[in-house]
């Protein structure tokens, strides 16, 4: 009787001590995360030369097909985070969004192909741009076609800035996606 008691105080010693290693085993603890948002904002800006200095453009001015005009484009990352960034000109009618000119109709003269890619109609930074930073300029002056015609008249030169995050988003400004506008 009394090895039957000792053994059945080691089998229920046995099995407590399997169920409390499994559990030691299973039992996790609350981890808690914290999870934020950067902002992530880019503008574009645009400058013209004025005695030898660049001024930011005030005011619209009225291109005719055939002449260069002065204008400096650069995209300032406003935001918090790195930026991809990305650059669209196109010509539209009024205030429309609808693009009006194919892009063979607007030159856009000096562009710094060390540091921006015509990609799928979109000239692309190629280095990630810091919060706070401004880009290398894309172009310094702008032409339109000279055999556009008179359809041209009442058009608009629009020029979109666009960026994504860097982080965990691609090697390069090309593999990069989620673009927003703003």
């Amino acid at each position: 009787m009394k090895k039957r008691r000792i053994l059945s105080i080691a089998v229920i010693l046995g099995i407590l001590m399997g169920v409390a290693v499994f559990a030691a085993q299973y039992t996790s603890d609350v981890v808690k995360s914290k999870v934020s948002a950067g902002n992530l904002k880019v503008d574009l800006v645009i400058f013209e030369t004025v005695e030898g200095k660049e001024v930011p453009v005030t005011g619209e001015v009225t291109i005719i097909p055939g002449s260069d005009v002065d204008r400096i484009a650069r995209v300032k990352n406003t935001g918090n985070e790195e930026a991809w960034v990305r650059v669209k000109a196109s010509l539209v009618k009024g205030d429309s969004t609808e693009s009006y000119a194919d892009t063979k109709d607007i030159e856009l003269i000096g562009i710094d192909a060390d540091s921006w890619e015509l990609q799928d109609g979109y000239w692309y930074y190629k280095k990630p741009l810091a919060a706070g930073a401004t880009t290398e300029p894309l172009f310094t002056s702008v032409s339109i076609n000279p055999n556009i015609g008179n359809d041209f008249d009442g058009t608009n030169l629009k020029i979109d800035a666009e960026g994504t995050q860097v982080k965990n988003n691609g090697s390069t400004v090309f593999e990069a996606e989620g673009w927003t506008s703003n």
